[in-house]
């Protein structure tokens, strides 16, 4: 792995540690990759590999959802999707997971998170509602991880409101609308 003399060589890191079975192989590997931002596909398969992989630590692993998030790749959404529907998985894991999301600003994530909120585990819920606040610009006043079946309900039912009413506007109108509500008038439609 240190013998790499490339700019690629994260992801070439990467992809040589998700097809070798040697921790320290894939200890280093990951260690090389924390600091680079840009991946291609084949470093994003690497990750994936080694995530699923039960040759590395927890510690590791976490590292990984965080390169995941960082690479911005809209192939990290079915992955994650994937994850999240493990019922192997940890709640911490998922909620790595759910995390990776955050850069994601897809409007066609949010009816798919509106459903996860109210079957996920606590600790995933609340990444989940924060990846949907940076979507949309909206939210309840509602602490997802320590909310009450009840209270739970009433912020969906008032989040699938909210849903129904803006789904067919641009992303850009909710981020105003949301800026609006804070007392910040956005000048970016003028």
């Amino acid at each position: 792995i240190d013998a790499i003399q490339s700019p690629a060589a994260p992801e070439v890191a990467l992809l040589i540690a998700a097809y070798n079975d040697d921790p320290e192989v894939r200890e280093r590997a990951v260690g090389m990759a924390r600091g680079y931002y840009a991946f291609d596909g084949a470093a994003i398969v690497g990750m994936q590999r080694l995530i699923r992989s039960g040759s590395i630590d927890d510690s590791s692993r976490a590292k990984l959802y965080a390169l995941l998030r960082r690479s911005l790749d809209p192939w990290t959404i079915p992955f994650v999707k994937e994850q999240l529907a493990d019922r192997a998985l940890s709640p911490a894991e998922k909620a790595w997971a759910a995390r990776a999301l955050s850069h994601q600003m897809e409007p066609e994530l949010v009816p798919y998170i509106l459903e996860q909120l109210m079957i996920q585990p606590p600790e995933v819920k609340q990444e989940l509602a924060l990846v949907l606040r940076r979507i949309t610009n909206h939210s309840e006043a509602i602490v997802w991880d320590k909310a009450s079946v009840d209270e739970l309900e009433k912020a969906h039912a008032k989040w699938t409101g909210w849903w129904e009413s803006n789904r067919q506007f641009e992303r850009e109108r909710w981020v105003a609308q949301g800026m609006k509500e804070i007392g910040v008038e956005p000048n970016f439609f003028k």
